[in-house]
């Protein structure tokens, strides 16, 4: 990928996720559960391709991801889905040490 394609990557992704986070806080502002439950789980995916699209390092990618996988299973009122979110969060988190110790 050539240097302006890169920038014009990060601006696009970087868009996607400004706009995300503007349609979150509208649906909480507003009380929209349903919009709320669909913003929540996409805000990192969409800053894991921004970071992506700025060569950001892989365990930070992974790590955002995980939060993702966590914020989604959390929104589950079941037991087993808690602790397979809080075991996402902890992946997670486990990344961001790696990301830490290499950096």
């Amino acid at each position: 990928m050539s240097r302006r394609q890169q920038t014009v990557a990060a601006r696009t992704t970087g868009l996607l996720f400004a706009a995300l986070v503007a349609l979150h806080l509208l649906a909480l502002a507003a009380h929209l559960d349903g919009a709320h439950h669909l913003t929540k789980p996409a805000l990192m995916p969409a800053l894991a391709l921004h970071a992506a699209a700025r060569g950001a390092p892989r365990s930070l990618i992974a790590a955002l991801l995980f939060g993702c996988g966590g914020d989604t299973l959390l929104q589950l009122d079941d037991r087993a889905a808690f602790l397979a979110g809080m075991a996402s969060f902890a992946a997670g988190h486990v990344c961001y040490l790696v990301l830490l110790y290499t950096s």
